[in-house]
């Protein structure tokens, strides 16, 4: 975690967020440590864990009433290295995200994203069946 320095300025640089007319008060680095993962193909689970990790964040600064945007750095090689030199981690430290937490000028109203064309039961086909109608379909073919 940061709180406004030269270091901070750099991080805000390196973001992918610019549109700041004052610097946010806090960041957060979330990074995932190769040294402390499973092995082989499961090592991969890092992003998963940082993810839920950074979710958890963005909720709880939403809960306290705080803005909180999500930038990229991984699997982007020249953002999650060049983080990874600035602030001097080792190569088994892999940058995931930085979190940019401030106060909301204003609250902005939740958008309508739901699309009910956009989810399929059962099949990705995107036909509509109901299990308990199959399921009854299946009882009268056995009887």
């Amino acid at each position: 975690m940061m709180e406004k320095n030269q270091i901070f300025e750099n991080i805000m640089n390196r973001t992918s967020v610019r549109s700041y007319t004052d610097m946010p008060p806090l960041a957060i680095v979330v990074c995932g440590c190769l040294d402390k993962t499973l092995e082989g193909i499961e090592q991969e689970f890092w992003i998963q864990d940082c993810s839920a990790a950074t979710e958890n964040i963005l909720l709880m600064a939403h809960g306290l009433g705080l803005g909180c945007v999500w930038t990229a750095l991984y699997p982007l090689k020249e953002r999650y290295e060049g983080m990874q030199q600035l602030l001097h981690l080792p190569k088994t430290m892999i940058p995931l995200n930085t979190l940019i937490i401030g106060y909301p000028k204003n609250q902005v109203a939740a958008k309508d994203k739901w699309k009910e064309e956009n989810i399929s039961y059962n099949k990705l086909d995107g036909e509509k069946f109901i299990i308990q109608e199959k399921e009854e379909e299946i009882g009268k073919e056995e009887k």
